[in-house]
């Protein structure tokens, strides 16, 4: 009803308009109500001004010609013209009163049966839209701003409306206009030119799309607080565990309570939908998918603090030029020593390691071994100066030949004796008078700990009793109470009895090494109930990698805490600090700070250019290929381009500022006007 109300009123003010424009035509009635039939589209599509003096020059002309037979005729012609032109209906154009009696009913039947000239509607359709296009082409004014999918959709009914003039049907005049204008052809986007020409030929103008216009309510789970909970609780999990009904329940059951206060229900399809958003992919593990954390918070603040110290031990280091002719010493005072960077690491080389990549015939089909076949792995420390440390048949290089019946497998204690026995005595006989920076990524071998380090998480809750030949001998530990430190052992003897066959009691002395809850207790630290749950006892292990706050989740965490457990250093470190030098760790995923990453890839692509898939072969020609790679120059070019990123990140620069320093350096410049930075 509102809207029958508002139509009447729009052809209301409509008429009037019209009977204003023209004083001649004040005395017309129309009866619009019943008639005239006008929308709000009607009158966006062309200004009201256009429509206001077609009609009235219509009006015109039909008053002119009624009067005759003849005039009929040429009226009817008239009106049939104009009609098509204005694309409307006759009955919009009842004359009643100004018609004579007896021309009313046929003028009414004639208006009826008017049959509008397409092409003509849709010429002047495209005169209209090109018109609208004008503005916004570069011969038109700029002033004028406009969506670029809405001019788009102008420009594909402008090229629709000429192909249809030119004679195309409909389909092929749309399909020609949505490769011409959205450079692809599907069945879409022609259905949709076709919608949009059409209601650019009724009303002038095409309604705005609205895509991403509905009003979207906020998600609980777009909180970041929340996200980050729900994000932390999964990584706690083991992966096979993960699953939807797992996250639901931890959803339901914690979240969402915790909240709101009321039970949860959470859909699994909202559930999958924000793990996706999240980052988590449902799919098959793989071993080559690599996790890249390079600019993850924590490592960022490793990193900016580690290079800053590097910096520091730089000058105490020799520059080296990238030959073997330049080498500039540091200056050092009296009491300074001079610094020499050594760089440890292992690579594991194949017998079937071939190229992957090689110019063939396009139905050539080498065959090839399967699997990588039989394999060395070398250990090697390195130093800029030298290369491979070595003196006579003395080196720092050591190859290991991995498996269950040859040397093994490659482990903490292998790279421990060759650093105590081997590099360290290597290193002061060849630098005589230096210190050492030992490097070291931070895999798992060295990260180790020795097996008298204080782990917490390796303890029982309870005392054990140990035998005699036990390896473990925990070291003691120093802590502090009331201001004063004490020693505490990790070991302690008690008389006990035992009966012997004979039924004969006899005492003997029994060892134990004492569990958390004792070490604890020792301390005046232990807690009997749960801080967070009190009705339950104080847990072992709370299962989670990361402690709370005051780290009293559990009492691993909890003793993990203390100074004493806090300093423990791992094996490595306190091996390369007990030989009076110095011990580093590269920052995690920064493999372009080590420069012996370099050297074994300049060593695989030597084994791969001579692979002949024979581990005989491979066992020949191993130190050929590593000296082949390990040459001075080419070390020092490794040498000095990871110290460039290490330099640019004691800058506090993120990994692509220190790119686009390290690229200034590099050598070879492509200058095509196809290439806009220079590449290595």
């Amino acid at each position: 009803m509102a809207k029958k109300i508002n139509r009447s009123a729009s052809s209301g003010a409509f008429i009037k308009k019209i009977q204003l424009a023209n004083e001649d035509y004040m005395d017309l009635e129309f009866d619009h109500e019943d008639d005239i039939v006008l929308d709000d589209r009607e009158l966006q599509g062309m200004s009201e001004e256009v429509l206001i003096s077609r009609f009235v020059e219509l009006i015109r002309k039909i008053r002119e010609q009624l009067n005759g037979e003849k005039e009929k005729q040429i009226m009817m012609l008239q009106i049939r013209k104009e009609a098509t032109v204005l694309q409307i209906k006759a009955s919009l154009l009842k004359f009643k009163k100004e018609a004579p009696i007896e021309l009313k009913e046929s003028i009414d039947s004639e208006l009826e049966n008017i049959q509008i000239d397409k092409i003509a509607v849709l010429k002047l359709a495209h005169e209209d839209v090109k018109k609208e296009i004008f503005p916004y082409t570069r011969a038109g004014p700029s002033s004028r701003s406009v969506d670029a999918f809405e001019l788009c959709k102008l420009k594909s009914v402008e090229c629709y409306l000429r192909y249809r003039i030119s004679g195309a049907k409909t389909m092929e005049a749309s399909e020609k206009a949505s490769m011409e204008i959205w450079l692809h052809k599907n069945t879409y986007r022609p259905a949709a030119i076709r919608k949009y020409a059409k209601e650019y030929v009724d009303f002038r103008s095409i309604a705005l799309h609205q895509q991403g216009k509905h009003l979207r309510r906020h998600s609980l789970f777009s909180d970041e607080d929340i996200q980050s909970t729900i994000c932390k609780w999964i990584q706690n999990q083991r992966p096979e565990s993960r699953s939807l009904i797992e996250v639901k329940k931890y959803i339901d059951g914690e979240i969402l309570p915790r909240k709101l206060g009321i039970p949860g229900n959470t859909s699994t399809s909202t559930i999958w939908k924000y793990l996706h958003e999240w980052g988590y992919v449902f799919r098959k593990n793989s071993k080559d998918i690599y996790y890249d954390g390079h600019e993850r918070e924590d490592v960022i603040a490793y990193r900016q603090k580690w290079a800053k110290i590097m910096m520091v031990y730089k000058k105490k280091m020799a520059t080296f030029s990238e030959n073997e002719e330049t080498v500039v010493l540091p200056v050092l005072r009296s009491d300074e020593i001079e610094h020499v960077l050594v760089t440890p690491d292992e690579s594991t080389f194949y017998a079937n390691d071939g190229k992957d990549t090689m110019w063939l015939m396009e139905d050539e089909n080498p065959i090839r071994k399967k699997g990588p076949g039989m394999s060395f792995m070398i250990s090697e420390f390195k130093c800029v100066c030298h290369g491979t440390m070595a003196r006579g048949a003395w080196s720092s290089r050591e190859v290991f030949r991995p498996g269950a019946d040859r040397d093994g497998y490659w482990t903490s204690a292998d790279m421990l004796k060759q650093l105590k026995k081997n590099v360290i005595p290597l290193f002061e006989l060849i630098h005589p008078g230096c210190k050492a920076v030992f490097s070291f990524d931070q895999s798992t071998n060295h990260k180790a700990y020795g097996q008298n380090a204080l782990i917490s998480s390796k303890m029982n809750l309870n005392d054990k009793e140990i035998e005699d030949d036990d390896p473990c001998s925990l070291r003691d530990t120093v802590f502090v109470r009331n201001g004063v430190e004490e020693v505490q052992s990790m070991y302690y003897e008690k008389d006990e009895w035992f009966a012997k066959k004979s039924g004969q009691w006899v005492q003997n002395k029994v060892k134990y090494v004492k569990g958390v809850r004792h070490i604890l207790e020792e301390r005046g630290l232990w807690l009997e109930k749960d801080p967070y749950n009190p009705i339950k006892k104080w847990r072992l292990d709370c299962k989670s990698k990361d402690a709370s706050e005051d780290s009293k989740c559990c009492a691993h965490h909890f003793l993990a805490s203390q100074p004493d457990f806090m300093s423990q250093k791992t094996a490595l470190h306190e091996t390369v600090e007990d030989s009076g030098h110095i011990f580093e760790l590269y920052p995690k995923f920064h493999c372009e700070c080590n420069w012996i990453e370099r050297y074994w890839g300049a060593a695989k692509r030597e084994a791969r250019l001579q692979c002949d898939y024979t581990y005989k072969s491979l066992d020949k020609n191993i130190h050929t290929f590593l000296d082949h790679a390990g040459k001075l120059p080419n070390i020092r070019r490794y040498y000095n381009r990871s110290w460039r990123y290490i330099e640019a990140y004691s800058q506090e620069m993120n990994v692509k500022e220190a790119n686009d320093v390290v690229k200034k350096f590099t050598k070879k410049k492509y200058t095509s006007h196809r290439r806009d930075e220079g590449r290595e």
